[in-house]
């Protein structure tokens, strides 16, 4: 089975607090998803932050950072984040840690990967 890869989009605005905790608990779900066959690329989207959002983002290893100079908005954001991803796979995630990512959120991603490659050979 090839490598698909994994676009998780995060959406941030005036997020320096626990952007880059966010960040760091989706590249420690890479193991899992190695083991299904992902790749994983992550986008934040930085949508008009007047704080240090996007530069703490941008430190981060294999993270890439999208700037809105103005806010536009957590809808606008997310469609910015799927334009400029460049995975066969998309999820997105609040920078907020609402919904932080962990291993049962891996192992949905893993079903919806497997249903779809089985029905694409069906």
């Amino acid at each position: 089975m090839s490598e698909k890869l994994l676009s998780v989009v995060i959406p941030a605005r005036n997020e320096q607090a626990g952007i880059v905790q966010i960040i760091e608990r989706v590249c420690a779900t890479r193991p899992a998803l190695r083991e299904l066959g992902l790749a994983l690329e992550t986008v934040v989207i930085d949508d008009g932050s007047r704080d240090r959002t996007a530069a703490l983002a941008a430190q981060c290893a294999d993270t890439r950072v999208i700037r809105h100079l103005a806010n536009r908005g957590h809808g606008a954001a997310l469609k910015t984040g799927f334009r400029h991803a460049q995975g066969e796979v998309l999820a997105f995630l609040d920078a907020d840690g609402t919904y932080p990512p962990d291993a049962k959120q891996v192992a949905v991603v893993g079903t919806i990967i497997a249903d779809s490659a089985a029905a694409e050979n069906a």
